[in-house]
Formats: C-alpha cells, structure tokens, sequence
C-alpha cells in the first residue's frame, strides 16, 4: 500500500473511526431521547459523530491515492477478495430473502428480488476472478441498480421517520455504496478513476459501520465486509504508471 498512499490512513481510519462512532450512536439512542421520545440535536453523541464523520471525510478527500497508480483490469482472484464477496452475497441473499416474505410493498418485494440477483452476481464474480480474462462489467452493473433500488425504496419508510437523525447516516451509507459501486465498476472498463473509487469505498465503509445497531444491520454488515475487502483486492492489484524518461535538451 506504500506505493499507492503516501499516508497510511487505509482502511485503518475508516475502520477505527467507524466502531467509534457506532459506540456513539448506541449511546445517543440509550441516553439521548427527551420527553417526547425524540433525540436530543444537542446530546454529546450527536455532535460527537458529525464532528468525527466530517473529519473523516476530508482526510479521505484530501490523501488520495497516488496519481500514477493504476488498476489492472480483471485483476486476479485473492482470497480476501472471494471471501468479502461470499460473504456479502451471503448477507444480501438472507436480508433479501426476510424483506420478500414479510413485506407486501411491490417496491421492497422488487428490490428483494434485485437483491437475490445480486447476491447471485457476487457468487458469480467469485467464479469469473479464478478465471482469465472473463469480463465482471455485467455483474457490478447488476450489484449497482440493486443498490440503487435499494436505496429508492428504504427511502420511502425513512422519511415517515420523525426525525432525520434516525436514518440520516443509512442514508449516506446506501448513497456512497451506490456511488462506490459505480466507480468500481467503471474500474473494470477501465474508465474509472482510482481516487474516486477510494473515497466512496472508504466513506462507506464508515458509513456501514455506523449503521450497524439498525434494523438492517445484516445489509450494512454484508456490504461493509465488501467494500472493505474488495478495497484490498483493488490496491493488491494497483501499478505504478511508468514514467517515461525525460529526453535532454542538447
């Protein structure tokens, strides 16, 4: 990772600060509702956690990765790599399962079954990494609509929510999922930049860890596990850019 960051802020900040602030939250919703079972825009968790997450996010913006490193396409299958995958489509496959069978809402009962695609679109990156050459494009394209429809229809039961609290980082959990998920698969077109990539995958992971002591803990635990490995298997493939020698001047 030398080579790729100038600081060794990955993933170790992204993951540190996480649990912290999951520490926080849990004590904001043990200790800080008020009479009218509202939380407390003034409790110490609260501001704690915007403190923290805004101090992440801008040392995630301004130590990106090295400006001459690139990715190779198809890069090959890791261990780390197939274990983050099998173990997110595992979680997405149980989360979507639960939300088919108890959920009568049309969008959540087609977001479930996007779900199970893409649980089986991760299952199928696993096979394509042990081979040479085989092109991943389809899958991550089908990972990122379901991550998307996802988003759209967990939506529309946070904002019946009172309060922007209880959902605001699930939100920003699922928008920088997505948004990682795009540029990772940009990556594999080749067409991607690596600094975007690390900031969204980075920033989600955060996110995801935050969003643990919710109702959709296994969601955000399966595509934390994700991004986080997928994150190494990325930099276990990045390359410097030759730097063609300077010709000189007579």
């Amino acid at each position: 990772m030398k080579r790729v960051f100038r600081f060794p802020i990955y993933p170790w900040l992204p993951l540190g600060a996480g649990f912290l602030g999951l520490l926080l939250r849990i004590w904001l919703f043990a200790t800080g509702l008020d009479g009218r079972n509202l939380l407390s825009v003034t409790h110490p968790a609260h501001i704690l956690t915007l403190v923290l997450t805004v101090a992440v996010m801008v040392l995630l913006f301004c130590f990106p990765p090295n400006p001459n490193c690139v990715v190779r396409k198809n890069p090959p299958a890791s261990g780390i790599g197939l274990l983050g995958q099998i173990l997110a489509g595992v979680g997405i496959l149980a989360a979507s399962f639960g939300e088919l069978f108890s959920s009568r809402d049309l969008a959540m009962t087609i977001t479930s079954m996007l779900g199970i695609l893409a649980a089986l679109s991760l299952m199928s990156l696993c096979w394509k990494q042990t081979q040479r050459n085989k092109s991943r494009t389809f899958e991550m394209v089908v990972i990122t609509v379901y991550l998307m429809a996802h988003l759209i229809s967990q939506y529309r039961q946070w904002s019946a929510e009172p309060q922007l609290q209880n959902y605001l980082f699930q939100v920003l959990g699922s928008v920088f999922l997505m948004v990682a998920c795009y540029h990772r698969t940009c990556l594999e077109l080749l067409g991607g930049k690596l600094r975007w990539y690390v900031f969204f995958n980075q920033g989600a992971l955060l996110l995801c860890i935050y969003s643990l002591n919710t109702r959709l803990w296994l969601f955000y635990l399966a595509m934390g596990l994700w991004t986080l490995f997928d994150f190494i298997t990325i930099l276990q493939s990045a390359r410097l850019r030759p730097v063609r020698p300077r010709e000189e001047t007579p």
